[in-house]
This record gives structure tokens, C-alpha cells and sequence, in this order.
């Protein structure tokens, strides 16, 4: 479930709820993902992620304001970002899997 790449004229008030994922074990797989970059960011607010379980996946949770390699000025902005009632139910390829959480300095 991906959020972006493009977030320039922004994103608000998303609502996921009641999600079930499996990811088959799948080396690329991600589970809930927010993408954006400078060269294409903007706000990214008031998003809910409630009731969600998913297992067998690489990266469960992925916030990555660096998913291009372009460059630019539109930093993106990621703020009231909720997880609520999460279960990872691990992965017999990668464990509890890896969590990303990337952000910018203040700028």
C-alpha cells in the first residue's frame, strides 16, 4: 500500500483501514510505504493506517522522503502520520523484517 511518488500538489486525509497483506516472501516487498523526493515532495498529512496485519514482507513499514535519486527543492513533508493496531506477523525469510523511518534536516 504506497503513498506517493508524486507529492507535490500534496496529499491529505487518506483513511486505510481493515488491510491484510501477505507478501509471499518477496525480496522487494513492502508493506505500507509513503515516497516522495526533492524533486517531487509536498505535504503528506493526516494519514491513518488502522486494523492493518500483513506478514511474509521485506520492509512492513517504509517512510522514505529519498526514493529518487533527482534532486530539487520540494522537500517533501510527512507530519500526523498514524499507525494504530499494526500486526507484523514476521516473515520465515526476513525475520521481523526492516522498518524504515527517513526524514531531512531542518531546513
Amino acid at each position: 500500500m504506497s503513498i506517493g511518488s508524486e507529492t507535490n500538489a500534496g496529499i491529505s486525509n487518506v483513511a486505510v483501514v481493515d488491510l491484510t497483506m501477505d507478501g509471499g516472501d518477496s525480496p522487494n516487498g513492502n508493506g505500507l510505504r509513503i515516497k516522495s523526493s526533492s524533486s517531487r515532495g509536498g505535504d503528506v498529512s493526516d494519514v491513518s493506517y488502522r486494523e492493518v496485519c500483513m506478514r511474509n514482507v521485506a520492509q512492513p513499514l517504509v517512510f522514505d522522503p529519498y526514493y529518487s535519486s533527482s534532486s530539487g527543492t520540494l522537500y517533501p513533508n510527512f507530519l500526523q502520520i498514524g499507525v494504530h493496531r499494526f500486526h507484523y506477523l514476521g516473515s520465515k525469510k526476513y525475520g521481523g523484517g526492516r522498518l524504515t523511518f527517513s526524514g531531512y534536516e531542518n531546513r
